[in-house]
């Protein structure tokens, strides 16, 4: 059964047991705008509070469970594609609006911008803004978002833009000179936060007790805290947000932990280097994945980065420290 099927069953329960008011609500109501061919385009209005929360409901019933085990970021950003898929196949654009919202919500999470922006401009095409305002005031808010987004890092960022991109659209300016900034803008978004896998498979291993494990789909074996895993990476002149996705049993995690970028050149005094304690997620094979922090690259180039131990926490622990499946950079 799809689960756009399933959606349709449940909201069939839904109204048998009288949760739900009329059909006809006003989320179902259709205000016509025009493309720029001068065709029609329906657009729906928002569902109200009441509207949203029964919607919300039937989208936690649904996918509730796959949201939750999704931790790394390439899980939430797969997830918020399926979502994103299956809305747009439902015909109660209640349940549609909240779908969407819980899309971007994923796409944010796991900082895809190219995820962010598609599920942006869908929920543009089929519903009225919140508010009504002028164009004018529409097109300032959306620059004034975009200011603000400047200032901030990561997900707040990523979550500001596409907000000041929404408002972009809906203020349906289109001359030359503004245009042209935006798509600028889109632009720089994308490429700004663009996601670096650093997988398992790739890296190489120091040290003669670390292996590929194929049946874990990560390197394990880390049992010896003097060893350690480098990858090489080739990096843009920007800021990366580092975070690694690994997993551990009972105090494995009591170790202070370590990401450091080297030059190729000189592998022994890295540039920079990032630390951060990695606890426990409660078995080898429940994955979790845990922000270093911010790295700045001064210029493009290739670099070698280096995932190390620094030292030992926690006098009672587990005698191998981590398995590590990935290395992500925003």
């Amino acid at each position: 059964m799809s689960r756009s099927t399933l959606f349709w069953l449940i909201w069939t329960v839904f109204l048998g047991l009288g949760v739900v008011g009329v059909v006809c609500s006003e989320a179902a109501k259709e205000i016509h705008t025009f493309d720029v061919k001068g065709d029609s385009v329906p657009r729906s209005v928002r569902p109200n509070s009441v509207e949203l929360l029964r919607a919300e409901k039937i989208v936690e019933e649904v996918f509730g469970r796959d949201i939750a085990k999704a931790k790394s970021a390439p899980e939430k950003a797969a997830l918020g594609q399926e979502l994103l898929k299956a809305v747009r196949e439902e015909q109660d654009m209640a349940v549609r609006f909240a779908g969407l919202q819980t899309a971007r919500r994923l796409a944010i999470e796991a900082q895809d911008s190219k995820l962010g922006l598609e599920i942006v401009r869908e929920i543009v095409k089929n519903f009225e803004p919140s508010e009504e305002i002028s164009t004018t005031d529409w097109l300032a808010e959306a620059d004034r978002l975009w200011e603000s987004s400047q200032k901030a890092q990561g997900r707040e960022r990523l979550s500001k833009q596409l907000e000041a991109v929404e408002y972009w659209l809906y203020s349906d300016i289109k001359t030359s000179l503004v245009a042209k900034k935006w798509e600028g803008r889109i632009r720089e978004l994308q490429a700004d936060l663009a996601l670096i896998t650093l997988h398992w498979k790739d890296a190489l291993l120091r040290g003669e007790h670390l292996k590929y494990d194929i049946g874990q789909d990560s390197i394990s074996g880390w049992c010896f805290p003097q060893e350690y895993i480098e990858w090489p990476v080739d990096l843009a002149a920007k800021t990366y947000d580092v975070a690694l996705l690994y997993s551990s049993r009972g105090n494995a995690g009591g170790y202070l932990m370590a990401i450091s970028l080297f030059a190729p050149t000189n592998p022994y005094r890295p540039l920079t280097t990032l630390s951060t304690e990695l606890i426990s997620t409660g078995g080898w094979k429940n994955y979790a994945e845990k922000s270093f922090g911010i790295i700045r690259v001064s210029r493009p180039g290739r670099y070698i980065l280096r995932l190390h131990a620094i030292r030992r926490l926690q006098p009672d622990f587990e005698p191998c420290l981590v398995n590590v499946r990935a290395v992500f950079l925003r």
